[in-house]
């Protein structure tokens, strides 16, 4: 469907030759310049005059009226290019994904994303207050995100809010927090999944774990291996870390409170 109404939109700048009088050879006619629809041109104009297409779209095929929810079902089967020029065929329809959130289910399905355990302690804690400081139109993100709170697919709608407010920003400051040292190569470095432990593997064979408290990365505790450490990353839920090693062995550690204990 969609693409029969882009091409639709590609009519729009076709010249009209019909009216055309008077008599010109064949040797003296020049060729008529080969126009080709390019997808922005045809995104302009389905921006620019939104109300055109959907009197199109109800003239030409009525695909307007067909009922919410196998207009639904259709539309979380289309990808996120799709469904975003989907928006300007009709304002139900328009209603209709931002009711139902479809942009935000297909820009996590294109890219894979995993939901993370504990979203909304992570949003309410530090999500929400980074996110709220870059615009004012991220404010409207962070006021409508509040209401969604309790929405199961809350996930995938913070992730969509997170890359629009990410793509609308012109510049982006990096301030440094912590420098975590090494006496070696960092081979490794990821989060845990409330945000709050950071694992860094090294080649000078030592894994050391930091913990966010009251703003501030301290040094929580090293493991220690026989030779490089490759890996250490947290599982899922956080409850354990992995450490993966030169030394020929990988080791499972058990967080409990405030220690990490090694499962023998």
């Amino acid at each position: 469907m969609i693409p029969d109404l882009y091409a639709g939109a590609a009519h729009c700048d076709m010249p009209d030759t019909s009216q055309t009088s008077g008599s010109v050879s064949d040797k003296d006619r020049e060729p008529p310049e080969k126009k080709r629809w390019r997808p922005c041109t045809a995104k302009k104009w389905l921006v620019s005059a939104p109300e055109s297409l959907e009197s199109y779209a109800d003239s030409v095929v009525g695909i307007t009226n067909l009922p919410a929810e196998l207009v639904v079902k259709i539309l979380s089967s289309l990808d996120f290019t799709d469904i975003t020029a989907c928006r300007y065929v009709s304002r139900r329809w328009q209603a209709l994904i931002d009711r139902n959130h479809l942009q935000a289910f297909a820009f996590s399905r294109y890219l894979y994303f995993q939901p993370m355990p504990q979203t909304v302690q992570r949003y309410n804690a530090f999500t929400k207050g980074w996110l709220a400081s870059f615009c004012d139109r991220a404010k409207e993100f962070v006021e409508g995100l509040d209401t969604l709170l309790e929405c199961r697919y809350f996930p995938e709608i913070l992730f969509f809010a997170i890359a629009v407010v990410l793509s609308e920003t012109m510049l982006l400051t990096c301030q440094n927090v912590r420098t975590i040292r090494h006496f070696d190569w960092v081979v490794r470095a990821t989060f845990s999944s409330d945000g709050r432990h950071l694992a860094a593997a090294s080649a000078d064979k030592t894994a050391k774990i930091w913990e966010l408290v009251a703003g501030h990365w301290l040094e929580k505790v090293t493991i220690r291996h026989l030779g490089w450490v490759r890996y250490a990353s947290f599982s899922p839920d956080g409850s354990h870390l992995i450490t993966a090693s030169d030394d020929n062995t990988a080791k499972i550690w058990l967080i409990k409170g405030k220690e990490f204990n090694d499962i023998p």
